[in-house]
């Protein structure tokens, strides 16, 4: 059975997605998280928002990062708030940074998404993470 997110992007303008497969569906203390596959791969909805898609999340990432990484002098230590997936700390460090801080004030929908989503943390790299060893 498919289900269907139903994305709002304007006024009378919705995308409808099919969603083949649902690999979680909760409500956090914070929103309501679907992970699911779409015909672009394993998605992340947040409040019937596409967060990101297998298909489409390095350019989605990149473009939350390369920016400042373009105007830094140097990258050493980076913040970054909120991105659940944790590409962009995984960007960060590509990028050369030896220190990175990533704070969400939602902890369940970072830990689905490492369960879940094949970019992004693994479990044991977000085990890590929260340990301060990774």
């Amino acid at each position: 059975m498919t289900t269907q997110v139903r994305e709002p992007l304007a006024p009378g303008l919705t995308r409808v997605w099919d969603v083949g497969e649902v690999l979680a569906d909760t409500q956090t203390k914070f929103q309501h998280v679907l992970i699911g596959r779409t015909h672009q791969g394993i998605s992340l909805f947040c409040d019937d928002d596409r967060q990101s898609t297998e298909f489409s999340q390095l350019v989605y990432h990149e473009a939350l990062l390369v920016p400042a990484l373009l105007l830094a002098e140097r990258v050493e230590r980076v913040l970054i708030v909120g991105s659940s997936e944790g590409v962009v700390s995984q960007i960060a460090v590509a990028a050369g940074a030896s220190v990175v801080d990533h704070v969400d004030i939602d902890a369940e929908t970072v830990r689905l998404c490492a369960k879940h989503l094949p970019y992004g943390y693994t479990e044991s790299e977000l085990d890590a993470a929260e340990r301060g060893d990774g």
